[in-house]
């Protein structure tokens, strides 16, 4: 009898695999929260999870547990079509990027559910991770780095395949979420690698999209890892350029590029070993700050009007 009902189980859940579009087994999902990283507050949820093949051309492949967290609409008479929330990275979970960025949502979220799946290889959903030793990586080499990520791919073929870990893969994995939850159409809001996510969801099923929100734009055209680099690089050219054309910043901080490269210079030949307070605990920590840290912080500050605004000023004082 036992091995009965695990057999029905079983094909049953490969039934769910054999495509998005097919009759979907209702998804069960019981009370939790979404914890926000450094346990600034929380998000009241309903969690659970759906299987699915690794491989989804083979039914018999390992199973993959997606984590799915679903936050209610607070009204009672809430629209049919929910959001569901894309995550950036690639590589941060759906269900943690909400609990940052919550508030950002009330107003949609009254009306609407919102669904997070996290993304295969993310999150609680098989989530694919290697240690590694971040200040140690900013002073490697190319060919350490390479090296570096051969090893990382050596210990994560025990859990996975990654061949199968794909935006392509993910969107089917969403739609078979959206069956599984009961929803006829949806709309999605994605942020970054996010907004790549929700154009192949929207090429890949346009019948069961209502809606998209894109914030912050990764064209599908974009090759994501080289272009990261020169994108960051030419935004951070203009942004100094703008102080040269602008009498009272050329005539306060004069060249900001010249200080830029003056600095750069200065730190790739000797690192300043700076103490500050570590964002978790914040207990004071000590940090070797290379030429790859400055660009780093050059690179985030670039993406708000105010914190660009303060690099002609900051890399003046930092070049004195």
């Amino acid at each position: 009898m036992v091995y009965f009902v695990l057999s029905s189980l079983l094909a049953l859940s490969f039934a769910a695999d054999a495509g998005a579009g097919s009759r979907a087994i209702p998804l069960a999902l019981s009370a939790c929260r979404l914890e926000h990283p450094v346990r600034l507050t929380g998000v009241a949820a309903e969690c659970g999870s759906l299987s699915v093949a690794e491989n989804p051309q083979d039914v018999a492949s390992r199973r993959i547990a997606l984590h799915i967290a679903r936050v209610p609409a607070v009204s009672r008479r809430k629209r049919a079509d929910p959001l569901f929330v894309l995550a950036g990275g690639p590589g941060m979970a759906a269900s943690a990027f909400y609990a940052i960025a919550a508030p950002a949502f009330e107003r949609i979220h009254r009306d609407r559910d919102i669904v997070l799946v996290d993304q295969r290889g993310t999150g609680k959903s098989n989530v694919l991770s290697c240690e590694l030793n971040d200040d140690a990586l900013y002073r490697a080499t190319d060919a350490e780095i390479a090296a570096e990520t051969r090893r990382c791919l050596k210990g994560l073929s025990a859990q996975a395949d990654v061949a199968w870990y794909t935006t392509s893969i993910a969107v089917e994995d969403l739609d078979r979420v959206r069956a599984a939850l009961g929803y006829e159409r949806i709309n999605l809001y994605g942020v970054s690698y996010g907004t790549r996510v929700a154009q192949h969801y929207l090429r890949r099923f346009p019948q069961r999209t209502r809606a998209m929100i894109l914030d912050g734009v990764v064209p599908t055209q974009l090759a994501l890892g080289p272009a990261t680099a020169l994108d960051a690089e030419s935004a951070l050219s203009d942004i100094l350029a703008r102080c040269t054309r602008e009498p009272g910043c050329r005539s306060r901080f004069g060249d900001p590029r010249v200080a830029y490269r003056k600095v750069r210079a200065a730190l790739a030949a000797h690192p300043v070993a700076v103490s500050l307070a570590d964002p978790t605990s914040g207990e004071p920590a000590r940090l070797e700050f290379t030429a790859y840290h400055l660009a780093a912080v050059l690179r985030l500050a670039s993406y708000t009007p105010e914190q660009a605004a303060l690099l002609p000023l900051i890399l003046h004082d930092a070049s004195e």
